[in-house]
């Protein structure tokens, strides 16, 4: 069905997977990038 209707041209939204992940596994994964200890720092507040 729902390739028929975007065939027909509607629109149809896809839903957003949200994942949550530890810093860790994000990094490992590649979600994340690893950064200085200076960039994790903020803007010095």
């Amino acid at each position: 069905m729902r390739k028929e209707l975007q065939q027909a041209g509607a629109i149809l939204p896809r839903r957003k997977v949200t994942q949550n992940y530890c810093i860790s596994c994000a990094i490992h994964s590649g979600q994340r990038k690893i950064r200085s200890k200076v960039s994790r720092k903020g803007k010095g507040y």
